[in-house]
């Protein structure tokens, strides 16, 4: 005989409980609650509120990056940017994939897990055509493996890619991001389970010529747990750091620019009178000949000593004005002209 779950005084307590009005309204009360929910425990996905800012800024620094480096490597024709940042389960995401597709497996140090990178088959194409100097048209059979040129070309591909999105993380931390494996299948990528959440940053690789391909950049939701707050926050990647391209660019129109250039002989102090009694053939003592002042728009640089140099006056420079102090500081000397 088994044995009962419930005695008899607690099966009592519960039926005078429910004969109670209050005790009817209180479990009528809870019951309104605590509604059950549906719930997909073979998608483990979790719902996300949060948008992530920072992650998108980080995008479209890589996008740029990324532009400038197709730009030394095809020439000046193609343009990538965001076009958009999906969350989806990551099996629903291979599905979409087609065959071929250059996957490139990354691993993100110091985040944990991997990431992928997937060039679509018609942005390896075009690519290849403008590499060779065509004009971006492809002409291919859909579903034919890469051949070895376009397998080259991926590889050169990814070096300048790791570079621009290392350097886009920058703002948000230090990142080490490698290659580790490629595939062209979907069905053999593996960096997180089919029922994960998988974080789709969609890029537009735009051709003048060609049309438009795409460009993913797939993380698991859960390698960005350790950063997911800085993303969070607006303006915590834009963070502004040198650009040695932008740096370097402005350096050199600085010093190419025009600066008006003075040397002064000499000065001295005289009275209006004396002036208005100049004639021909007057002399003016004007003082020892290494007091000669050169200026750069207005402002004093070097002192010197005019000469003449390959028949042609100049000023040899025996010493340096320091800006902003008015000192002197003793320098190499040289000509110049």
């Amino acid at each position: 005989m088994t044995e009962s779950l419930l005695s008899q005084n607690e099966i009592d307590a519960l039926l005078q409980q429910l004969k109670s009005p209050a005790g009817a309204s209180s479990l009528s009360a809870q019951q309104t609650v605590a509604a059950p929910q549906r719930y997909d425990l073979s998608r483990r996905r979790r719902p996300s509120r949060q948008g992530l800012p920072g992650l998108a800024h980080i995008c479209r620094r890589f996008a740029e990056g990324f532009t400038e480096q197709l730009h030394n490597l095809v020439g000046p024709h193609v343009e990538v940017s965001l076009l958009e940042i999906q969350t989806l389960p990551f099996g629903e995401y291979l599905h979409s994939l087609y065959v071929p597709t250059s996957l490139n497996v990354m691993d993100l140090s110091p985040l944990p897990g991997s990431a992928i990178v997937a060039m679509d088959a018609r942005m390896v194409f075009r690519l290849l055509e403008r590499f060779f100097g065509g004009g971006g048209r492809y002409d291919s059979q859909p579903g034919r493996r890469f051949s070895r040129a376009e397998e080259r070309l991926v590889a050169q591909l990814l070096p300048r890619l790791n570079e621009s999105l290392n350097a886009a993380w920058r703002p948000v931390m230090q990142s080490h991001f490698h290659f580790v494996d490629q595939h062209t299948n979907p069905a053999m990528v593996r960096v997180a389970d089919r029922g994960e959440t998988a974080v789709v940053c969609r890029f537009l690789c735009s051709d003048v010529v060609s049309g438009d391909s795409e460009c993913h950049l797939v993380i698991p939701e859960a390698s960005l747990q350790p950063v997911r707050e800085r993303l969070a926050r607006r303006g915590a990647a834009q963070q502004r750091h040198a650009d040695p391209v932008w740096t370097e660019t402005l350096r050199r129109g600085v010093l190419d620019s025009a600066v008006p250039t003075r040397c002064t002989v000499a000065e001295r102090q005289t009275t209006l009178r004396a002036v208005t009694e100049l004639a021909v053939g007057d002399v003016i003592s004007l003082g020892s000949r290494d007091r000669s002042l050169l200026t750069a728009a207005g402002i004093p640089v070097a002192r010197g000593q005019l000469g003449v140099k390959d028949g042609q006056l100049a000023l040899e420079v025996h010493s340096l004005i320091e800006l902003g102090e008015g000192q002197n500081s003793t320098g190499g000397q040289h000509y110049a002209g």
